[in-house]
């Protein structure tokens, strides 16, 4: 039979010329398996039978953490616990949602892990405030009064994350999940503050019953002017009276007056 002269015959090509799909190149050619999202090549492909290759590497755990936690520092502080979404946080770190829940789980252990981080490393946070006066000073009076005035002056840096922490905390009436996690945070918070004072020649002479009231004291304030100052940011003669309620308070506990 005669063929259709517009079909033009097709040359056929030796097997080895032919395109093999990625997801059936062997490993020992340096190619993952299709079961894996990353791509990546050890040993030059032939263009002629893969067409362009851009190798990728997959991102270590513990950068991606790293880029959420700082995205989520970022949106927590801009538009607080309740306003923050993941959806935002990924965007921001540059990664999908599920990039979140497979290293945090959901959105409230995101939240306890910033805060903890933030309490504990902080520059110019209570923690470091604290340690440096305490490095600084030998006398109690000494060491409250800077404290006071260092607080005070680092408030308007403290106010984003407080601000979202008691959105966070005001869900613990309703929400057991919250509850428990504030009171972890919040205790391990309180041990951070006290383990600092045990180890200062002034404070460890002093009571673990008055040395927890001026840590609860301590945070109490703080958590209180911040969310003062968001509400209606003060003048300077404002803040002084700040600066003096913390130190007159501080001092008053300590003392066990």
């Amino acid at each position: 039979m005669r063929k259709n002269s517009t079909t033009s015959a097709v040359p056929e090509l030796p097997a080895s010329e032919l395109p093999v799909p990625a997801e059936s190149i062997s490993s020992t050619q340096g190619v993952s398996t299709a079961s894996s999202p990353t791509l990546v090549t050890s040993t030059p492909l032939s263009p002629d039978s893969l067409g362009t290759h851009t190798s990728t590497v997959r991102p270590k755990r513990r950068d991606v953490r790293e880029a959420i936690l700082r995205a989520a520092i970022s949106v927590f502080s801009r538009e607080g616990y309740d306003g923050a979404s993941l959806e935002r946080i990924a965007a921001e770190a540059g990664f999908t949602k599920g990039a979140i829940y497979s290293n945090f789980g959901s959105k409230l252990t995101l939240f306890v892990e910033v805060i903890q981080q933030r309490f504990d490393s902080e520059s110019g946070g209570i923690v470091e405030l604290l340690s440096v006066e305490l490095a600084n000073a030998n006398k109690i009076e000494t060491i409250v009064a800077h404290l006071a005035s260092e607080i005070v002056a680092h408030l308007d840096t403290f106010i984003p994350l407080q601000v979202a922490l008691a959105q966070f905390r005001s869900h613990a009436a309703s929400e057991v999940e919250v509850q428990e996690a504030y009171a972890e945070l919040y205790e391990n918070r309180v041990q951070a503050i006290l383990s600092l004072c045990r180890g200062h020649h002034a404070t460890a002479r002093i009571s673990e019953e008055r040395l927890r009231l001026f840590t609860l004291t301590l945070l109490g304030l703080v958590n209180t002017f911040c969310l003062e100052l968001a509400a209606r940011p003060g003048t300077p003669a404002h803040l002084r009276s700040h600066e003096e309620i913390l130190r007159l308070a501080l001092q008053g506990v300590l003392h066990g007056r």
